[in-house]
């Protein structure tokens, strides 16, 4: 799942494949359960289906449509999976994505692509499963504690993905390391792959707390 911030501060989702490849639950289940996280989180959900599940592919031809949606919702703040090859491979390509995409939604001569140039302002990465990346530029890390449980509800939504595997406690217990590394109870990371530009000091909060 590839996640976009519009202009307006409205959340876009955009969801690349329909989960068919999955050992538990169907498309039609994934797609009940993507819709009933959206509709929690206030997002506008779009089915792109830029392939089959388990099988997607940073192609020409997809990320050409991509950007072209990009255009299409002109997000400031792009969100995608990170990188790191040891995870799910839709992961990894739904990264590669965002990234060409993200690029060639600004470039005006490319006659494939419909609708107005417009340039992301920032793409940032996070991380689905395994640990944390060392590849990134920057690391910016994110108090969760005032929406810890609407952030359980929503991962609750996905009820077929917790058939084999606790992904509610995993990622749980991950926030609250990164939180008690960071001084809060509970914390998540985004990770870009270029420095943070700052107007002053005063404009960067502050440094998180290590033991």
């Amino acid at each position: 799942m590839l996640i976009e911030a519009s202009k307006e501060s409205a959340l876009d989702w955009v969801v690349l494949t329909r989960g068919e490849s999955s050992s538990s639950g169907t498309p039609e289940e994934r797609k009940a359960e993507a819709q009933a996280a959206a509709d929690m989180a206030g997002a506008n959900l779009h089915w792109l289906l830029l392939g089959e599940d388990a099988k997607l592919e940073p192609s020409t031809a997809n990320v050409l449509i991509l950007a072209s949606k990009i255009r299409s919702l002109q997000p400031h703040v792009l969100l995608a999976p990170c990188h790191q090859p040891n995870q799910h491979p839709d992961h990894v390509a739904a990264a590669q994505l965002a990234r060409k995409a993200a690029r060639l939604a600004r470039y005006g001569g490319v006659k494939e692509l419909q609708g107005k140039p417009h340039a992301v302002d920032s793409v940032y990465y996070y991380v689905v499963s395994g640990a944390e990346p060392q590849n990134y530029e920057t690391k910016i890390v994110f108090d969760i504690s005032p929406v810890r449980d609407q952030w359980v509800e929503m991962m609750r939504c996905h009820q077929t993905q917790l058939r084999t595997r606790d992904y509610v406690e995993y990622q749980l217990a991950k926030a609250k390391t990164l939180g008690m590394e960071a001084g809060v109870s509970y914390a998540q990371a985004l990770y870009g792959e270029d420095p943070l530009l700052a107007a002053d000091v005063e404009t960067v909060s502050r440094t998180a707390r290590r033991f």
